[in-house]
């Protein structure tokens, strides 16, 4: 039925692709229409039979996803935040209200280096975690950011903001897009960083093949999007407005530079997988830049 439409793509693919492994069915502008494909290992006398089965399946999962949605569009993706408190990042660093209150407060300090929209900043900051709590969220974790950037455009923000709040998790992966707007590249440094200095703070940095935080991909993402944006940013001071951002008794002293040579570390990798030798790497490394920008023009002039 057309009023599935009505429910935010991503929501009506993962179902399809997932659930069903049907394939969703565009129009020619891209548009995601009330279509599926599905492939049956029979060759039926009758294919309305299988084309009714079919849909038979998949409209209670669409009833779902249609609920779900009705029922977070109630309230703003601000109020849907109101119980952030209650959700722990983890026990040591405190509330998902708490990591939204300092990934803000670093974002605007981020995006004052980079000459972005202040204001826009620590708005996205603040909601950047609301939609975790949302109803289609918790049936749908793998949308996380892109519900944010759906709600915050049915709630009227401004339109950086919605972006932001999805760019906020980028990169996911390895090789993944990058943040194109300035308040998402903000609010995604200053997420990455404080995961960094929390999780080190207390002592759990990742040890062999166990990551559980996805600290080296949050390494990684921050050194990505730095390079290929070419931002002057001094990170070494990125990572301690960050450390003061925590209030720990116990907080590891050297916090700051156990975890600035950690991103050393990804960045010798980075480095050594475009072909770059040690040695170079090593003798920009020694002059303790706190510009990854600067240390990168330093490597090519080199080579």
């Amino acid at each position: 039925e057309k009023k599935f439409l009505e429910i935010p793509n991503e929501i009506l693919i993962q179902t399809m692709k997932t659930n069903q492994k049907y394939f969703p069915v565009f129009d020619k502008n891209k548009r995601l229409t009330n279509k599926f494909i599905a492939i049956a290992n029979i060759e039926s006398k009758d294919p309305s039979i299988i084309q009714k089965g079919n849909e038979r399946v998949i409209r209670p999962r669409f009833s779902d996803a249609m609920f779900f949605w009705q029922k977070d569009k109630s309230k703003t993706l601000q109020e849907h935040g109101h119980n952030l408190n209650s959700l722990i990042f983890q026990k040591e660093l405190g509330s998902m209200l708490e990591k939204s209150n300092r990934v803000s407060a670093l974002a605007v300090e981020i995006s004052k280096a980079i000459g972005g929209d202040v204001h826009l900043t620590a708005r996205a900051g603040k909601l950047s975690r609301c939609d975790l709590l949302t109803e289609t969220v918790n049936e749908f974790p793998s949308i996380q950011g892109t519900l944010g950037r759906h709600k915050a455009t049915l709630d009227g923000e401004e339109d950086e903001v919605c972006k932001a709040l999805e760019e906020f998790y980028l990169p996911r992966f390895s090789g993944d897009v990058l943040p194109k707007t300035k308040v998402g590249i903000a609010i995604s440094l200053a997420d990455k960083i404080d995961s960094l200095i929390g999780i080190f703070g207390i002592k759990q940095k990742p040890t062999g093949d166990k990551d559980p935080y996805g600290l080296r991909r949050a390494a990684l993402g921050v050194i990505r999007i730095i390079r290929e944006n070419n931002l002057e940013l001094d990170l070494p001071m990125l990572l301690a407005l960050s450390a003061k951002n925590f209030n720990i008794k116990k907080f590891e002293l050297d916090v700051c530079d156990t975890v600035n040579s950690f991103f050393l570390d990804r960045l010798k990798g980075v480095y050594t997988e475009e072909g770059i030798k040690s040695d170079i790497f090593d003798s920009v490394a020694a002059k303790k830049l706190a510009s990854l920008t600067d240390f990168d023009l330093r490597v090519k002039a080199i080579i």
